[in-house]
């Protein structure tokens, strides 16, 4: 059987990357093999086009082809392979984040963004995408903490970031089938106890404990 892909999205800070191992753990518990990935970033080539995308200041156009080369192989080598096991794949960040960095919270037009994921041929569709959601107080903070990892992204002022949660919830809101809105201000254990009651609802029919 087929594996589950599993996305989280939000703005930087919001607490994605904390969940990640935190899902797999408790998926694991109930028997389930999950796989954690991130986008860009998660394969010898994404390493490299990661480190120029959060180094080299550049035009969206060119971040979303970077992006683009990335997501391409990255489906490819590692997403595609894992749902065809049975999997289940947990990736922080897919193509919505392309939609809302490189081209919403700038004020454009996503609908180039979606036009050039079909001509590189990426099609795959997320089972689900989690929104992850937080103040623009607490999230400056966990920016401003980070001793390793900081990137150009995380350096632009307020009001980019503002506008990159109104847009990840302009999309979440556009797309109820697939997405689903977290809450704000939930404690880590809070939010892994939601997220993998809705997975074992949705996609095993089983009732969780919220």
């Amino acid at each position: 059987m087929r594996g589950k892909f599993i996305v989280l999205e939000g703005g930087d800070g919001t607490g994605k990357s904390t969940q990640l191992s935190r899902i797999q753990d408790v998926l694991l518990e109930k028997g389930i093999e999950a796989v954690t990935t991130q986008e860009p970033g998660d394969t010898s080539l994404g390493k490299k086009i990661r480190a120029i995308l959060f180094e080299e200041i550049m035009d969206p156009e060119v971040e979303l082809f970077l992006l683009l080369a990335d997501r391409r192989h990255h489906i490819k080598h590692v997403i595609e392979p894992a749902l065809a096991r049975g999997k289940w794949v947990l990736c922080d960040r897919y193509r919505d984040s392309s939609m809302v960095y490189q081209a919403m919270a700038r004020d454009q037009d996503a609908g180039w963004v979606y036009e050039w994921h079909i001509r590189a041929g990426i099609h795959l569709v997320e089972d689900i995408t989690f929104l992850f959601q937080e103040s623009m107080d607490i999230t400056l903070q966990r920016r401003k903490a980070r001793s390793v990892g900081t990137n150009r992204f995380d350096d632009l002022p307020l009001h980019f970031h503002r506008k990159v949660a109104e847009s990840y919830l302009h999309l979440a809101k556009g797309n109820p089938h697939r997405y689903v809105i977290l809450p704000k201000g939930e404690t880590p254990e809070c939010l892994t106890q939601r997220i993998t009651d809705i997975l074992m609802e949705r996609f095993l029919g089983e009732k969780g404990s919220r």
